[in-house]
């Protein structure tokens, strides 16, 4: 799993509830477009934000079943990505920005 990055603790980041509102305030203040990716689907999306529509809650439109169960959300030019486990609760959700 992509996201082992921060669970082993090989990067930095915020987890739990404090990641949880890290991307919300991004999601409150971001006019601009961020990726949306599976780990186990080869199809990703870009959410197109100019008009601050998209919401914490419309992440549970993208999980279907198990193989949709972890998600990551990055900012174009990936300075920034928020993660939503399958493991939520005991491992994740994690935030990390670039610059930290």
């Amino acid at each position: 799993m992509l996201w082992h990055i921060f669970s082993y603790k090989a990067r930095e980041c915020e987890s739990d509830e404090q990641a949880r509102n890290s991307f919300k305030d991004i999601l409150k203040d971001n006019l601009y477009s961020f990726y949306l990716f599976h780990q186990y689907k080869d199809t990703g999306y870009i959410i197109d934000n100019k008009f601050r529509a998209f919401s914490f809650d419309d992440l549970s439109q993208f999980i279907t079943d198990h193989e949709t169960a972890d998600i990551y959300i990055t900012d174009e030019q990936f300075n920034w990505t928020f993660v939503l486990t399958h493991e939520d609760g005991w491992l994740g959700p994690y935030f990390c920005i670039l610059h930290r």
